[in-house]
């Protein structure tokens, strides 16, 4: 009995560790390549939910806002590659040109060359000590890790435009901008993701990372803190965020970036994704009138009014984790939706036809 029951156990341990996968280094971006990601304009409807193991991810609901396509360049050609000297790549972003260094187990961003940062309008690089770690390898369910960088960086007021010392009393000497990076993260989360054009085995990384940046202004010899002379600026001061990222085996992107209210991360702020060149099937069709009749919150029941579709309906729920719990096909008409299988709680609905999303929304169910 005794090996009958270490067979099973030994099975039930090899099928657990072959669900799960590994990330290696074969998913580091390199020269040559084209990162291509998606920022979604509905990202209200996804909720990242607790930790877990063999969970399903279901995020097919996102809608493309917008793309973006990132270039990585060999270090050399980028314009500020002299103050970076072991970087290996870099990219070209919104504000300027990140730099990188890739080795067999990390890619580390060294710094940045930016055209104004924390409201001052002007070309700095400033530099990463030490670097800030952004993927690693290999990496496997329930790593955990800390991350720390930081960055100090002065320059003279003469290369900056007299316009942004027109509130203040006198113009400064030099400015100094410090940065302080403390980030914990913890791959907790194993499972399966489905995003517009692709589902992917994935392992959930939760990141917490706090910052600080302060601004110095020097005034006859001595540095005075920006804040205490009651200016602000975007980006100076404290401020604490909380990113689930779901990286997978075999994709250079990673598959989703789930930004949340780190007070109520049930409260999802902004989710990019990888985009796989498709626009959603979930872009939503204009209508007349609503479909969700209610009641709201519904108890054992809703109504759906489907008459003013020309063809069959299918009827999605998914559930705060991002589960599918529900599923009604080829429904037409007036339709009551039994929902008394389900726990009290928020949940999304989807109604898709023809292949199209024609209405979604947050469903509440309460005993």
């Amino acid at each position: 009995m005794r090996l009958i029951l270490s067979a099973f156990a030994i099975l039930f341990a090899a099928s657990y560790l072959q669900a799960q996968i590994t990330v290696t280094n074969s998913t580091f971006f390199a020269a040559g390549d084209t990162l291509r990601m998606a920022s979604a304009s509905n990202p209200e409807a996804i909720i990242a939910g607790p930790m877990g193991t063999n969970l399903t991810w279901d995020y097919s609901l996102l809608i493309k806002d917008s793309a973006t396509q990132i270039l990585v360049k060999d270090a050399s050609l980028g314009s500020a590659s002299a103050s970076f000297p072991s970087a290996k790549v870099y990219q070209e972003v919104g504000f300027g040109e990140t730099y990188f260094n890739i080795t067999t187990n990390a890619i580390t961003n060294l710094g940045f060359l930016t055209n104004g940062f924390a409201g001052v309008p002007v070309n700095i690089t400033p530099k990463f000590n030490p670097a800030l770690v952004v993927r690693r390898a290999p990496m496997s369910y329930f790593d955990i890790n800390t991350t720390e960088a930081s960055f100090l960086i002065s320059f003279s007021t003469a290369i900056v435009p007299d316009t942004f010392f027109a509130n203040l009393p006198l113009k400064p000497d030099s400015i100094r901008v410090n940065q302080m990076i403390n980030r914990l993260d913890v791959v907790y989360s194993w499972g399966t993701i489905n995003i517009p054009g692709g589902t992917y085995p994935c392992l959930r990384e939760r990141r917490r990372t706090i910052s600080e940046t302060t601004v110095d202004l020097l005034i006859f010899g001595f540095w005075v803190d920006l804040g205490s002379l009651g200016i602000q600026f975007p980006g100076v001061g404290q401020d604490t965020t909380v990113a689930y990222h779901y990286f997978s085996s075999t994709e250079k992107e990673e598959i989703a970036v789930v930004t949340v209210n780190p007070a109520n991360e049930s409260e999802t702020i902004d989710v990019q994704y990888k985009d796989n060149g498709v626009t959603s099937i979930y872009q939503p069709q204009p209508l007349t009138a609503q479909l969700f009749k209610g009641p709201q919150p519904a108890i054992n029941q809703v109504q759906f009014d489907l008459l003013p579709l020309t063809h069959p309906a299918d009827l999605a729920i998914v559930n705060a984790q991002g589960q599918l719990v529900l599923v009604r096909t080829g429904l037409t008409g007036l339709q009551t939706i039994d929902l008394s299988a389900l726990a009290s709680g928020t949940y999304f609905y989807r109604i898709s036809a023809n292949g199209q999303l024609m209405e979604s929304g947050t469903l509440l169910r309460q005993e």
